[in-house]
């Protein structure tokens, strides 16, 4: 009897030992939380990007730029604007300011030049890469702007420019001859029914490129396909400005996704850079397509059904080379007749300082 009752005691005392342990062991979040940020006045957010040592996070949207911490809870966030267009009132420039990394509220305009787009619906893309030799900066600041037409001096502005950023000299055209410099305007035929929409853009070794979406040709029915556009930084003419057909295709259906939404240039994972035929250390151009509303792909406006396609920046830049070797052995056509009138093209020996 006395067996039964010290087994019985040992029962009720492990039973009693696992319900403590079960007691003070809280069960498992299966709802993790993150840090997050909302405005709920602005619309959308356009450009996003972390400072690398202090890791400050800086947002930009219409009228507003935003300075957060990294856990998104401290920061301030000034805005500009909106401006009203009235009749009595010129339309807004496209202006750049430059703002203090500690505290954006506080910033200066150093020129009057217009830069960028100036209105809401337009695109603007710009970021820092290095430029051409013998400039007081080593980097320069390329941009790729949609033409508006919104006030006067417009076609002033040209679609992609390299520009100084030298403080004596801030943002005006990095390097300008008499008839060229580091600029490629459209030309006035085509700035009202060729709009190029820039999405994104990035440095790869001695290239600056920009993802747009942009008309196939300037003749009907002109449907809409994304191009990848690329110039050598050391080119003071942009004669080596150059584009290519950007292609995300799905298989075995064929669908062509053709508006490029989103891009961002990194180092894919182990599995993917075995897939590409790369290395985990090279660089990759992911990608975001949407395909258009219509069937035809006349209009550039987005439907729900899109696709991520990944480019190794190894083929990008081999593919380029391919075009303007294939050019300059004589085959095809020269194109890009929104900027000057397509040519055929012509046996070229390709000199020194042209880098393909």
């Amino acid at each position: 009897m006395k067996k039964r009752q010290k087994r019985w005691s040992m029962a009720l005392l492990l039973l009693l030992a696992a319900s403590a342990l079960s007691a003070t062991t809280p069960a498992p979040d299966p709802t993790p939380t993150y840090p997050s940020f909302e405005d709920a006045t602005v619309e959308r957010f356009n450009h996003m990007t972390v400072h690398d040592y202090t890791e400050r996070v800086y947002i930009g949207a219409v009228n507003h730029i935003y300075q957060l911490s990294r856990d998104l809870k401290q920061g301030m966030w000034p805005s500009w604007g909106p401006w009203t267009i009235t009749p009595s009132a010129p339309s807004p420039k496209g202006t750049c300011t430059v703002h203090d990394l500690n505290a954006v509220a506080t910033y200066e305009t150093p020129a009057s030049e217009s830069v960028v787009a100036n209105n809401a619906t337009a695109s603007t893309v710009a970021f820092i890469a290095p430029g051409p030799k013998n400039l007081p900066r080593t980097h320069v600041l390329y941009v790729g702007v949609s033409y508006t037409g919104n006030g006067p001096y417009r076609s002033d502005v040209p679609a992609v420019s390299s520009r100084s950023l030298d403080p004596s000299n801030m943002f005006v055209i990095a390097h300008s001859g008499v008839t060229t410099g580091t600029k490629i305007m459209l030309n006035s035929m085509s700035r009202e029914i060729y709009p190029i929409t820039y999405v994104y853009g990035f440095s790869s070794k001695g290239f600056s490129y920009f993802v747009t979406v942009q008309k196939m040709s300037t003749d009907p029915p002109r449907p809409f396909i994304s191009k990848l556009v690329r110039v050598c930084q050391r080119d003071v003419q942009y004669y080596s400005y150059t584009e290519v057909p950007l292609v995300c295709r799905t298989s075995p259906d064929g669908i062509d996704y053709n508006l490029a939404q989103a891009a961002y240039v990194g180092r894919p994972g182990s599995e993917l850079a075995k897939s590409l035929g790369i290395s985990a250390q090279d660089n990759v151009l992911f990608a975001v397509f949407a395909k258009s509303k219509d069937e035809a792909d006349i209009y550039n406006k987005p439907s729900p059904n899109s696709a991520l396609c990944v480019y190794a920046l190894s083929a990008v830049h081999r593919k380029f080379t391919q075009n303007i070797q294939h050019c300059f052995n004589g085959n095809g056509e020269r194109g890009l007749d929104f900027i000057n009138p397509s040519q055929p093209c012509y046996p070229t020996v390709r000199s020194d300082n042209f880098s393909l």
